[in-house]
């Protein structure tokens, strides 16, 4: 889709914010051909950059057939444990988008430590029950 915002530039952004490098474009099924913006693959957090959003004149987004594409996309996606943030390509690169994937990626990593240590104490409360 015509993005509107250097690739490069973007990833150069992230880093310097300090956050992890996302896969550009990365198709997260393979018989639709749904691809995200920007994602954070492991984590399974993915970026949408939505452009044209209040255009006068119909868009991407804003067309009744695009818009019911975008909902199955989003739904795939949730179906498949994705978690999808979303600007617009005027804040792509601004430090609330940044803090915002941070913020996400973090929760990510903490939940993911909760839920392995609930699952280890689970195996040994099951150990000693047995």
């Amino acid at each position: 889709h015509g993005t509107r915002y250097s690739i490069p530039v973007v990833l150069a952004f992230f880093a310097e914010c300090g956050l992890p490098e996302p896969v550009p474009e990365f198709r997260f099924h393979d018989e639709r051909k749904f691809a995200f913006d920007f994602a954070w693959v492991e984590q399974k957090v993915a970026l949408e950059c939505q452009g044209g959003i209040f255009a006068r004149l119909p868009g991407g987004h804003n067309r009744g057939a695009q818009i019911r594409k975008e909902h199955e996309k989003r739904n795939l996606a949730a179906c498949r444990g994705w978690r999808i943030l979303y600007c617009e390509t005027e804040t792509l690169c601004t430090t609330e988008v940044a803090d915002m994937i941070r913020r996400t990626l973090t929760w990510h990593q903490t939940a993911s430590i909760c839920a392995s240590e609930a699952d280890s104490s689970r195996e040994n409360s099951l150990d000693v029950e047995f």
